[in-house]
């Protein structure tokens, strides 16, 4: 494959584990199948340097498209701005490439593009009517060729011969037929003509003309009369009395036809006498100019969104009647509706594929013509489903249900395939009930509602082992004894037990684990229970004071985290008699619960406080009091404590309030702060204490709520807050613009808004033209009076933080052009040729160009070659009866560039021929019969009804050899009045 271009998307992802106790791990996961790419085949009929969109969705990573293996590479090209530039008709083949990202594996997929064969116009051949001269050759005249022409005869083959390239050889009299095929070239479809080939022995006489066989309407095509016989030098062609003047348009003296229309029409040939006033003959031909099939009429497929009550236009091209549309296909209308069939407007009614009927009743000059357009309705796309890892810490029957916001359609639940399948299970509602302890990863599937897209999250669950807040290690007092085992006091554990002995002064550990006594002292042993499938691994520290052996009573103190109603053993030995305990003076009495039966402590409160414990002794020694500090520290963090929600979402609506998350299993007498993660955020206003808010913009803010209390150490839990744009309020403001009266290179300045909200851009809205550009600021800069006016413009207003954003189509109108605004002169044409110089000055190596426009009728270069010596520009002028200005018609001007140069020669090129320095510029005027419209001009003295404007372009220059660096642009421009009589 051949990459042309990279289109990068990124597609991020976060998962999140979790863990608790002492003990962390880290899971790999193997990446999940790629979700597929959305890709649609291509279909165009050629249409040269057209650019296509080329539609990639659901690319995860970066995307790179090019030519499959083996296809052609000459169809379309890849314009690297994701769009598709056609080269020529045929078919090609496109692979798409995702080489997908963390989470996904890459994927491929292909796109086929078919380019098909452009329609055409018909071919036009004229007949031939010839005097038989043995062996004399003649050549078809062919116009509207596209592609390799071939010839062929038909009926009689004894009247000439024909040549591959078309040259026919007179052999005998009489008539023949041939067939010419156009095979179309590459980039367009075949046509056929025939002509008609009349060889007649001469009588010496007159021209003896013959009706011209059917001929297909070709506009501005040329015919040209059928005749055997020698032509009277005095002859005069006009159309017959009576016969449909609409048809052609004849050329007086040589008889050439210009076709006009579809139809039927005569055409009278008077020869006469060398004299030029007696005629010798009068004759009559028939000239018959049938209607042509509309090739032209085409609608591009629409791929739409669903639009709820919104309504669509098909657009349709190369209309030349009335249209009407149907459905072909979803008769019922269960996809689109038809709103007016006139007009092409459609409603939507739900997602698939429709099919309409477009038919155009044609005109004179084109047959009635029908196609099919297929309209295909998608769900809209999806605002984005999204949810958040969660992580829980396992508790018998824990239920819980999956955050989730962004949904639009009937959510479904479940466990992804590979992973665990018993660690959750989760209903048809969300629901999570908890099973063990483990990770595995959920899916969550939005089925859109049927006009949504469905979309698809994973999210993961993190089920913790339970810290073991039971495993609890009696402190131990001993009398020494070296050979006596200690034997330690564990209880709640839920695994095997393991023992360590820090430092061997008081305590030693055997080989075999067990522990004996080496000395009088405090020793530690650390024991850690090693947990089991739903417990972490734990460990506790306790001490042995090993005491002489004379019997006093010994008291430790006591040290634990705050564990309520946690059981603690009072750590005494020596006892002799009864124990009796009090309180210090001042002390707490709520740190905790004396449990004086068994020698315990239950913890209430975290905090310290001194309890003194008195021995009564017995018959043989006396009582003995000794103090003991106990000391409660709070605990890490209150794991009870959770929000009723984590994730809040809202569209804007400046000053709506939100309730903050209700906040539950907190600590008595405990207080609760809200604050932002980012202080400078300012999506919302929030209220420390209680946790509410007050949109201020859209956007993403983060937010945490911490716990004090007496019993804990400061417990923080976030949550998040995602305010969504708001739909665009209302349409904007933006009224219709008149431009004052045109002047070449006048400027529009931008369109107002009132009040938008937020960055406004512009661009064309209808179909560009070198009359016009829009710049990057949105000023309209004009050349000519434009030829498809008004000039429209669309206005996008991005909606700025907090609004969807929205566009509008905006019309510009131009006033009539008129005197003295800045034209070198006003003139007169009265049908003598007319010079006309301009003072612009040319810098060296600089080039200028003409043009001539009577406002939206623009000149046109005759025969589409601007740089032809002997070429020439016509000007079609709407003129009018000086003294009927309601009787109208067309006349047409000859305009030359006639730059005078300084080598002695002259110009004669079109106006819009690219004039190097160095040549005098000069324009002439002139009145031709053979121009269009003028050999059928009635006698009359007529005026025209608008000035034509001739204008002299060049790029800006200072005498002294300075040219400013921009654009060619508008140095002179003439008003030039018609005032012309017709004989």
């Amino acid at each position: 494959m051949k990459p042309i271009f990279i289109l990068l998307l990124s597609l991020f992802l976060c998962a999140c584990g979790g863990g608790g106790g002492e003990s962390t791990s880290t899971e790999v996961r193997e990446k999940l199948p790629h979700p597929g790419l959305q890709l649609a085949s291509i279909s165009h009929a050629y249409e040269k340097d057209l650019s296509l969109p080329l539609p990639v969705e659901g690319a995860v990573g970066s995307v790179t498209i090019g030519f499959a293996d083996g296809e052609p590479l000459d169809v379309v090209a890849l314009t690297g701005t994701g769009q598709l530039q056609i080269e020529n008709a045929g078919h090609t083949r496109l692979m798409v490439t995702d080489s997908g990202n963390d989470h996904y594996l890459g994927t491929q997929a292909y796109i086929d593009v078919s380019i098909d064969k452009a329609a055409r116009a018909p071919l036009l051949v004229n007949d031939l009517a010839l005097d038989y001269q043995a062996l004399a050759e003649h050549q078809l005249s062919v116009e509207g060729g596209k592609g390799s022409l071939s010839y062929r005869l038909a009926g009689s083959d004894s009247v000439v011969e024909l040549d591959p390239s078309g040259l026919l050889t007179v052999i005998g009299v009489g008539d023949a037929q041939v067939e010419v095929h156009d095979d179309g070239g590459r980039n367009y479809q075949p046509a056929t003509a025939t002509a008609e080939i009349r060889v007649r022995a001469g009588d010496g006489a007159v021209a003896r003309f013959v009706d011209l066989s059917p001929k297909p309407f070709v506009s501005g095509g040329k015919l040209h009369p059928s005749f055997t016989g020698p032509l009277q030098p005095n002859s005069r062609f006009a159309i017959a009395s009576g016969a449909d003047t609409e048809v052609v348009r004849v050329n007086g003296s040589s008889g050439d036809m210009d076709i006009l229309h579809a139809g039927q029409t005569q055409v009278e040939v008077t020869q006469y006498a060398t004299d030029g006033t007696s005629p010798v003959s009068v004759q009559r031909f028939s000239v018959t100019v049938e209607p042509v099939a509309n090739g032209e009429l085409a609608a591009p497929a629409l791929t739409l969104e669903y639009g709820f009550d919104e309504e669509f236009t098909l657009p349709v091209h190369g209309v030349k009647g009335a249209l009407t549309f149907a459905l072909n296909s979803d008769a019922d209308g269960a996809i689109i509706r038809v709103v007016d069939d006139t007009k092409g407007i459609f409603g939507f009614e739900s997602v698939g594929t429709a099919r309409v009927l477009v038919s155009d009743s044609g005109n004179r000059d084109y047959l009635p013509a029908q196609i099919i357009v297929t309209v295909e309705v998608e769900k809209r796309p999806s605002d984005g489903l999204t949810t958040e890892p969660v992580t829980r810490t396992y508790v018998e029957d824990l239920e819980f249900s999956i955050p989730v916001i962004g949904a639009t359609g009937q959510l479904s639940y479940g466990v992804v395939d590979g992973q665990d399948q018993d660690v959750v299970t989760v209903s048809a509602d969300g629901l999570v009930r908890v099973l063990r302890p483990g990770s595995t990863t959920l899916w969550i599937n939005d089925d859109g509602d049927g006009v949504y897209q469905s979309q698809r999250v994973t999210l993961e669950v993190t089920i913790d082992k339970m810290v073991n807040e039971a495993l609890v290690a009696d402190d131990l007092l001993l009398e020494f004894d070296a050979n006596a085992p200690v034997i330690p006091v564990v209880r709640g554990h839920h695994g095997q037990l393991s023992f360590v002995v820090e430092g061997d002064d008081v305590l030693r550990q055997n080989g075999d684990g067990s522990i004996g006594m080496v000395a009088a002292g405090r020793g530690w042993v650390t024991v850690t229970d090693s947990g089991d499938e739903f417990y972490l691994s734990g460990s506790s520290r306790f001490y042995v004071d090993v005491s002489f052996a004379d019997g006093t009573l010994k008291v430790g103190n006591v040290s634990a985290s705050y564990v309520e109603g946690k059981q603690l053993a009072i750590p005494v030995s020596g006892v002799l008699g009864q124990l009796s305990y009090r309180y210090d003076n001042a002390q707490p009495e709520d740190v905790v619960e004396i449990d004086e039966g068994n020698r315990r402590l239950i913890i209430r409160n975290a905090g310290t406080t001194l309890i003194g414990i008195t021995d009564s002794g017995d018959a043989g020694h006396g009582a003995r009091g000794a103090m003991m500090r106990v000391t409660i520290d709070k605990a890490p963090k209150n794991t009870a404590l959770s929000l009723s929600q984590t994730l809040f979402a809202a569209v804007f609506d400046e000053g709506d309030a939100l309730e903050g998350p209700s906040v539950s299993g907190r600590s008595t007498e405990s207080q609760l702060q809200f604050l932002p993660l980012d202080a400078n955020q300012q999506v919302v206003t929030l209220d420390y204490d209680s946790g509410d808010m007050v949109i201020n913009n859209a956007g993403q803010a983060d937010f945490v709520v911490t716990e004090t209390s007496r019993n804990f150490e400061d417990t923080a839990l976030s949550y998040s807050l995602r305010v969504d744009k708001a739909p665009y309020p209302g349409l904007p403001d933006a009224d219709a613009v008149f431009a004052p009266a045109f002047v070449p290179g006048m400027r529009v300045e931008p369109i107002a808004v009132t009040s938008p909200k937020g960055k406004l851009s512009y661009r064309l809205a209808g179909t560009p033209s070198t009359d016009y550009q829009l710049l990057a600021d949105g000023t309209l800069l004009v050349h000519r009076f434009p030829q498809t006016p008004p000039v429209t413009i669309a206005v996008i207003d991005d909606g700025g933080r907090n609004y969807e954003p929205a566009s509008w189509v905006v019309p510009v109108y131009f006033d009539d052009y008129q005197p003295g605004q800045g034209e070198l002169g006003q003139l007169t044409f009265n049908g003598t040729p007319l010079r006309i110089d301009s003072p612009v000055e040319v810098a060296s190596g600089e080039s200028s160009h003409y043009s001539v426009f009577q406002l939206s009728r623009h000149g046109a270069t005759a025969g589409d070659n601007d740089d032809l010596e002997g070429g020439y520009t016509l000007q079609v002028v709407g003129a009018c009866l000086k003294d009927n200005p309601s009787a109208c018609l067309n006349l047409t001007l000859r305009l030359q560039n006639t730059a005078q140069c300084g080598d002695g020669s002259q110009l004669a090129r079109p106006l819009a021929y690219s004039q190097l320095s160095g040549c005098t510029p000069q324009v002439s005027v002139t009145f031709n019969d053979a121009d269009p419209f003028n050999a059928s001009l009635p006698s009359g003295h007529f005026v025209s009804r608008q000035p034509v404007m001739l204008v002299h372009y060049a790029h800006p220059y200072q005498p002294g050899g300075v040219i400013e660096a921009e654009d060619l642009q508008a140095r002179a421009w003439w008003l030039l009045d018609v005032d012309i009589i017709i004989p």
